[in-house]
Protein backbone atom coordinates (compact mmCIF):
# COMPACT_ATOMS: atom_id res chain seq x y z
CA UNK A 1 0.00 0.00 0.00
CA UNK A 2 1.11 3.03 -1.04
CA UNK A 3 1.41 5.88 1.68
CA UNK A 4 1.72 8.77 0.02
CA UNK A 5 -1.15 8.16 -2.15
CA UNK A 6 -3.19 7.50 1.12
CA UNK A 7 -2.00 10.95 2.17
CA UNK A 8 -2.61 12.83 -1.05
CA UNK A 9 -5.90 13.84 0.23
CA UNK A 10 -5.52 14.81 2.99
CA UNK A 11 -5.32 12.35 6.77
CA UNK A 12 -8.39 9.78 6.24
CA UNK A 13 -8.99 10.61 10.26
CA UNK A 14 -8.52 14.06 10.15
CA UNK A 15 -11.91 14.33 6.99
CA UNK A 16 -13.68 11.59 8.88
CA UNK A 17 -13.76 13.71 11.96
CA UNK A 18 -14.30 16.80 10.32
CA UNK A 19 -17.69 14.93 8.63
CA UNK A 20 -18.55 14.15 11.90
CA UNK A 21 -17.84 17.55 12.86
CA UNK A 22 -20.06 18.92 10.02
CA UNK A 23 -22.80 16.18 10.56
CA UNK A 24 -23.11 17.20 14.32
CA UNK A 25 -23.02 20.77 13.84
CA UNK A 26 -26.04 20.57 11.07
CA UNK A 27 -28.07 18.29 13.86
CA UNK A 28 -27.18 20.76 16.79
CA UNK A 29 -30.45 22.96 18.19
CA UNK A 30 -30.50 27.01 17.11
CA UNK A 31 -28.49 29.42 19.19
CA UNK A 32 -30.41 31.91 21.13
CA UNK A 33 -30.95 35.22 19.63
CA UNK A 34 -28.92 37.16 22.63
CA UNK A 35 -25.70 34.83 22.10
CA UNK A 36 -25.89 35.27 18.17
CA UNK A 37 -26.46 39.15 19.00
CA UNK A 38 -23.63 39.03 21.56
CA UNK A 39 -21.49 37.30 18.44
CA UNK A 40 -22.09 39.85 16.12
CA UNK A 41 -21.30 43.03 18.61
CA UNK A 42 -17.79 41.24 19.43
CA UNK A 43 -17.22 41.38 15.67
CA UNK A 44 -18.05 44.63 14.85
CA UNK A 45 -16.24 45.92 17.98
CA UNK A 46 -12.74 43.76 17.06
CA UNK A 47 -13.59 45.19 13.43
CA UNK A 48 -13.61 48.33 14.79
CA UNK A 49 -10.71 48.46 16.97
CA UNK A 50 -8.68 46.92 13.94
CA UNK A 51 -9.74 49.71 11.33
CA UNK A 52 -9.13 51.85 14.25
CA UNK A 53 -5.10 50.40 14.89
CA UNK A 54 -4.59 50.68 10.90
CA UNK A 55 -5.23 54.75 11.38
CA UNK A 56 -2.16 56.80 12.02
CA UNK A 57 -3.97 57.52 15.75
CA UNK A 58 -4.09 54.16 16.35
CA UNK A 59 -0.86 53.15 15.13
CA UNK A 60 0.60 56.09 17.90
CA UNK A 61 -1.83 54.85 21.04
CA UNK A 62 -0.06 51.02 19.80
CA UNK A 63 3.57 52.77 20.40
CA UNK A 64 2.34 54.23 22.95
CA UNK A 65 1.17 51.57 24.80
CA UNK A 66 4.01 49.28 23.89
CA UNK A 67 6.69 51.92 24.84
CA UNK A 68 5.08 52.36 28.63
CA UNK A 69 4.75 48.43 28.75
CA UNK A 70 8.23 48.04 28.01
CA UNK A 71 9.11 50.76 30.53
CA UNK A 72 6.99 49.24 32.97
CA UNK A 73 8.71 45.77 32.61
CA UNK A 74 12.20 46.85 32.48
CA UNK A 75 11.39 49.42 35.92
CA UNK A 76 10.36 46.09 36.99
CA UNK A 77 13.42 43.91 36.65
CA UNK A 78 15.20 46.86 38.47
CA UNK A 79 16.28 46.53 42.48
CA UNK A 80 13.97 47.17 45.30
CA UNK A 81 16.52 50.32 45.79
CA UNK A 82 16.85 51.57 42.40
CA UNK A 83 15.70 55.39 42.33
CA UNK A 84 13.87 54.94 39.35
CA UNK A 85 12.04 52.05 41.48
CA UNK A 86 11.62 53.73 44.18
CA UNK A 87 10.18 57.43 42.26
CA UNK A 88 7.65 55.03 40.77
CA UNK A 89 6.36 53.66 43.79
CA UNK A 90 5.82 57.36 45.58
CA UNK A 91 3.96 58.30 42.69
CA UNK A 92 1.46 55.41 42.89
CA UNK A 93 0.92 55.70 46.15
CA UNK A 94 0.35 59.75 45.62
CA UNK A 95 -2.10 58.97 42.77
CA UNK A 96 -3.59 56.65 44.91
CA UNK A 97 -4.17 59.28 48.09
CA UNK A 98 -5.12 61.54 45.83
CA UNK A 99 -7.87 59.56 44.37
CA UNK A 100 -8.80 58.66 47.60
CA UNK A 101 -9.35 62.23 48.66
CA UNK A 102 -11.10 62.70 45.83
CA UNK A 103 -13.41 59.98 46.88
CA UNK A 104 -13.64 61.10 50.30
CA UNK A 105 -14.39 64.92 49.26
CA UNK A 106 -17.18 63.88 47.07
CA UNK A 107 -18.89 61.38 50.22
CA UNK A 108 -18.43 64.76 52.40
CA UNK A 109 -20.02 67.08 49.64
CA UNK A 110 -22.84 64.05 49.68
CA UNK A 111 -23.17 63.72 53.48
CA UNK A 112 -23.50 67.80 53.84
CA UNK A 113 -26.09 67.97 51.20
CA UNK A 114 -28.49 64.96 52.74
CA UNK A 115 -28.54 67.62 56.14
CA UNK A 116 -29.12 70.47 54.53
CA UNK A 117 -31.98 68.64 52.78
CA UNK A 118 -33.25 67.03 56.31
CA UNK A 119 -32.51 71.04 57.69
CA UNK A 120 -34.95 72.48 55.39
CA UNK A 121 -37.49 69.74 55.41
CA UNK A 122 -37.39 69.89 59.32
CA UNK A 123 -37.78 73.98 58.58
CA UNK A 124 -40.99 73.26 56.78
CA UNK A 125 -42.66 70.51 58.51
CA UNK A 126 -42.02 73.49 61.90
CA UNK A 127 -43.43 76.26 59.60
CA UNK A 128 -46.53 74.38 58.80
CA UNK A 129 -49.70 75.10 60.76
CA UNK A 130 -50.76 72.43 62.96
CA UNK A 131 -53.87 70.19 62.30
CA UNK A 132 -56.52 71.08 63.68
CA UNK A 133 -58.25 69.42 66.88
CA UNK A 134 -60.33 66.14 66.91
CA UNK A 135 -63.48 68.21 67.30
CA UNK A 136 -63.22 70.47 64.06
CA UNK A 137 -61.47 67.76 61.69
CA UNK A 138 -61.47 69.07 58.05
CA UNK A 139 -59.00 66.93 56.54
CA UNK A 140 -60.12 65.91 52.95
CA UNK A 141 -60.02 62.32 51.83
CA UNK A 142 -60.48 63.86 47.95
CA UNK A 143 -57.72 66.59 48.29
CA UNK A 144 -55.34 64.99 50.75
CA UNK A 145 -54.78 68.41 52.68
CA UNK A 146 -55.79 70.33 55.56
CA UNK A 147 -58.00 72.66 53.40
CA UNK A 148 -59.20 76.45 54.51
CA UNK A 149 -62.21 77.78 54.63
CA UNK A 150 -61.16 81.06 52.49
CA UNK A 151 -60.34 78.57 49.80
CA UNK A 152 -63.63 76.76 49.96
CA UNK A 153 -65.30 79.95 49.58
CA UNK A 154 -63.28 81.47 46.69
CA UNK A 155 -64.11 78.19 44.84
CA UNK A 156 -67.72 79.08 44.73
CA UNK A 157 -67.16 82.62 43.82
CA UNK A 158 -65.03 81.83 40.92
CA UNK A 159 -67.74 79.52 39.46
CA UNK A 160 -69.08 80.92 35.92
CA UNK A 161 -72.26 79.71 36.16
CA UNK A 162 -75.04 77.69 38.16
CA UNK A 163 -73.85 74.56 36.96
CA UNK A 164 -70.23 74.86 37.97
CA UNK A 165 -71.36 76.52 41.23
CA UNK A 166 -73.73 73.72 41.58
CA UNK A 167 -70.60 70.87 40.95
CA UNK A 168 -68.26 72.70 43.10
CA UNK A 169 -70.30 72.73 45.98
CA UNK A 170 -71.47 69.21 45.68
CA UNK A 171 -67.88 68.11 45.96
CA UNK A 172 -67.60 70.68 49.60
CA UNK A 173 -70.94 69.09 51.12
CA UNK A 174 -69.47 65.79 50.36
CA UNK A 175 -66.55 66.49 52.48
CA UNK A 176 -67.94 68.53 55.17
CA UNK A 177 -71.44 66.83 55.73
CA UNK A 178 -71.63 66.00 59.40
CA UNK A 179 -72.21 62.29 58.64
CA UNK A 180 -68.84 61.64 57.05
CA UNK A 181 -65.38 61.76 58.60
CA UNK A 182 -64.16 64.33 57.46
CA UNK A 183 -66.96 66.29 58.20
CA UNK A 184 -67.10 69.93 60.23
CA UNK A 185 -70.97 71.34 60.83
CA UNK A 186 -69.86 74.74 60.87
CA UNK A 187 -67.95 74.57 57.29
CA UNK A 188 -71.33 72.93 56.30
CA UNK A 189 -73.29 75.56 56.89
CA UNK A 190 -71.32 77.93 56.09
CA UNK A 191 -70.98 76.72 51.95
CA UNK A 192 -74.69 75.94 52.02
CA UNK A 193 -74.85 79.84 53.24
CA UNK A 194 -72.81 81.30 50.37
CA UNK A 195 -73.77 78.59 47.93
CA UNK A 196 -77.63 80.38 47.99
CA UNK A 197 -75.71 83.50 48.07
CA UNK A 198 -74.04 83.04 45.04
CA UNK A 199 -76.91 80.72 43.18
CA UNK A 200 -78.90 84.29 43.52
CA UNK A 201 -76.30 86.37 42.13
CA UNK A 202 -76.04 84.06 38.83
CA UNK A 203 -79.97 83.57 38.54
CA UNK A 204 -80.17 87.55 38.53
CA UNK A 205 -76.92 88.06 36.40
CA UNK A 206 -78.54 85.20 33.75
CA UNK A 207 -81.86 86.92 33.71
CA UNK A 208 -80.80 90.41 33.01
CA UNK A 209 -78.81 89.50 30.20
CA UNK A 210 -82.09 87.51 28.75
Amino acid sequence: MNITKTLKGGNPFTNAFKRMKSRMQSRAQPVAPEILRAKQQKKSRMKTQKNFNNTPEGREARIARETAMSAYLSMIRLPNNSPVKKAYKEKEIRNREERQERINSVRRDYVEARRKLADLTSTRRSTTPPPPSSGSRTRSRQTKKWRDSNEDIRELEDAKDVFELTKTYRKLARIYHPDKPTGNKEKFVKIGTKYREQKEELEKMQNSYA
